[in-house]
C-alpha cells in the first residue's frame, strides 16, 4: 500500500506514519519541519519519503501533492492530519486566522486534491483527522472547534460525493478526544 500522511512532523500523524511503515507500507510524510520529518525517515529509510511544505501555501501544497502522487503512481491512502490551534482567550484575529488557514483552507484543499487523485485512479481512502471539538463550541479557541466542525462536515460531503459517483472511494472522519500532543 502507498500512503501520504499530511502533517506527520509530530503527534498523531507521526505515530500513524510509523505504524504504516512498521507494517511495510510506503509512506510519504509531510510537514513544515524538515528536521522532524528526516528523523522519522531515518527510522525507515526504504519506506518513508518526505516532502516539506506548509498547507497554508495552496500553490506549493498542490505542486507537492502532485509530485508525491506521480512518484507513487498509485495512492491508496491519504491522511489529512495537519492542524493548528492555540489558546486564544483574547480573540486575537491573527491566531484565529492562522487556525482557519491551516485547519479549513489547507485541509479542505488537500482533501480535494486527494479526492481528484482517487477519482482518476477509481479507488482510494481519504482519512481526515478532526476532533471531538467539532461537536461543541470552544471558548478558549473558538476557531479551532469551528474548524474541526467544518472538516467533519466537509468529509461527510466528500463521502456523499464519492457515493454518488459510485466509485470505490472511502472517506473516514476520525475525531480523537484529548491526546497528549504539543497542541
Amino acid at each position: 500500500m502507498n500512503a501520504i500522511v499530511i502533517g506527520a512532523s509530530s503527534g498523531i500523524g507521526n505515530a500513524v506514519a510509523k505504524l504504516l511503515a512498521k507494517d511495510g507500507h510506503t509512506v510519504y510524510i509531510t510537514g513544515r519541519r524538515a528536521g522532524l520529518l528526516e528523523a522519522l525517515k531515518n527510522e525507515f529509510p526504504s519506506l518513508i519519503r518526505t516532502k516539506v511544505f506548509d498547507v497554508t501555501d495552496l500553490e506549493s501544497s498542490r505542486m507537492a501533492f502532485q509530485e508525491m502522487c506521480a512518484d507513487l503512481k498509485q495512492v491508496d491512502l491519504v491522511i489529512v492530519n495537519a492542524g493548528y490551534g492555540e489558546i486564544n482567550k483574547s480573540l486575537d484575529w491573527q491566531l484565529e486566522q492562522a487556525v482557519i488557514d491551516t485547519n479549513v483552507r489547507g485541509a479542505a484543499h488537500l482533501c480535494t486534491l486527494a479526492m481528484h487523485q482517487f477519482y482518476q485512479q477509481n479507488s482510494g481512502h481519504l482519512v481526515g483527522i478532526s476532533s471531538v471539538a467539532a461537536l461543541l463550541g470552544g471558548s478558549l479557541n473558538p476557531a479551532y472547534n469551528a474548524s474541526k466542525a467544518f472538516l467533519s462536515n466537509y468529509l461527510a460531503g466528500l463521502r456523499l460525493a464519492a457515493k454518488a459517483r459510485k466509485q470505490p472511494i472511502t472517506v473516514t472522519d476520525i475525531r480523537p478526544g484529548f491526546v497528549k500532543t504539543d497542541m
